[in-house]
């Protein structure tokens, strides 16, 4: 997992650790000046294999692309914005090449003390090179303008709290969850034993940020194009918010707006709730959902929660294979609700669980063709109920 330095002279008896006198911790091309009474954790860290021929062609293709975007000081500055060095892809922390509970094991049952939060920027720092700092002035406006995550939200997202004892089966689901966050790059959490005691542990997690604005812009033609611009992490509290505009001049409503508004983890009950307005040429409506999921081996509860308002569209669904001529309106309703039951494990890592679940949707049209027994039967008004064990 790592190594630990005390920096205080007292020996610790560990097999991961380290101790020294010294306050000055020189390895390799670096040096570290510490205080005493300073816990410095080293991770061990190997890199991929480059021996291979596709490797060495890669480097030499990035190679050649980096003596190019020199001669010029903004596509300079757009490179090291851009790409990263092959050698510094894919660093291997020793702990993913394993299950990711094997590396809390060691620690299961013992009551977690504190929780730290460190969230870095996303230009400069890495988790696996902290002392890394921004150095363009493209990195460094992408910092000024990005949102950092706030420490408050991503505590809420935690399914552990201090006091706690230490399941490693939670505490890897919930780095899981974390990591896959859309404005977070990269996450992971750290253990470190308490000094002086058997049963307390700390924790930090480390997050890397991932740049929270983003824009797309689709050019059909000159009279034809949409934009959208976005934020995955509005005011660093998680929300999602996006605007797209498009404008088509063959159309008799030329200008056309969508709107979505997405709010994670309300009141820490891990429901997600996502708002949309949408009035284009193409489609108009308003959507509401609600969805809970079974995120993690402890979840016992799931469900959802939607409804959408359709006022005018040519279809039921996005990329329905049926093209309507004329214009639909309904409104479509659907929700489910789920129990999971934990079922006696035969092996370690086994976490086997028996799921209850059902649904009912209802889709009602109060536009649409002619509907008789022999024509139109696919625009009835229908009501369905699923049920489901697994």
């Amino acid at each position: 997992m790592g190594s630990f330095l005390h920096a205080n002279g007292q020996k610790i008896v560990r097999n991961d650790t380290l101790t020294t006198a010294k306050k000055k911790i020189s390895l390799p091309n670096r040096t570290f000046i510490v205080d005493r009474d300073t816990l410095v954790f080293l991770l061990d860290t190997v890199t991929e294999n480059k021996g291979s021929k596709d490797s060495n062609n890669g480097d030499k293709f990035y190679n050649s692309l980096k003596q190019g975007a020199k001669k010029r000081k903004f596509t300079k500055e757009l490179y090291n914005l851009i790409f990263v060095s092959p050698d510094k892809l894919n660093p291997t922390d020793t702990i993913k090449t394993e299950r990711s509970e094997t590396a809390f094991l060691q620690y299961h049952g013992k009551t977690i003390r504190h929780i730290t939060i460190r969230i870095l920027e996303p230009f400069g720092p890495t988790l696996y090179d902290t002392t890394q700092v921004s150095t363009s002035w493209l990195e460094n406006t992408g910092n000024n303008l990005h949102h950092s995550s706030r420490t408050k939200s991503i505590r809420k997202l935690l399914r552990i709290k201090q006091g706690d004892s230490l399941d490693p089966f939670t505490l890897s689901d919930n780095e899981r969850l974390v990591r896959e966050l859309s404005y977070i790059k990269d996450a992971y959490f750290r253990v470190i034993p308490v000094f002086g005691s058997s049963n307390l542990v700390d924790l930090q997690l480390w997050i890397k940020d991932q740049f929270s604005w983003g824009a797309n812009m689709n050019i059909g033609s000159l009279i034809s194009t949409d934009f959208e611009i976005y934020s995955r992490n509005l005011y660093g509290l998680g929300h999602e918010l996006s605007n797209s505009f498009e404008f088509d001049g063959t159309e008799n409503q030329k200008f056309g707006y969508t709107g979505m508004y997405k709010i994670r983890n309300i009141r820490k009950s891990f429901i997600d709730a996502t708002f949309i307005y949408q009035n284009t040429s193409e489609k108009g409506l308003y959507e509401i959902d609600l969805d809970r999921e079974f995120a993690t081996y402890n979840t016992k509860q799931a469900g959802g929660l939607n409804f959408q308002h359709t006022v005018r569209s040519f279809e039921i669904t996005n990329n329905d294979p049926i093209i309507n001529d004329s214009i639909l309106g309904f409104n479509y309703g659907n929700i489910w609700y789920g129990r999971s039951f934990k079922v006696k494990p035969s092996k370690t890592f086994a976490r086997r669980k028996f799921y209850i679940a059902a649904r009912m949707l209802n889709l009602h049209f109060f536009e649409r063709p002619n509907v008789t027994a022999e024509s139109n039967q696919f625009y009835r008004n229908r009501t369905l109920f699923l049920t489901s064990l697994s």
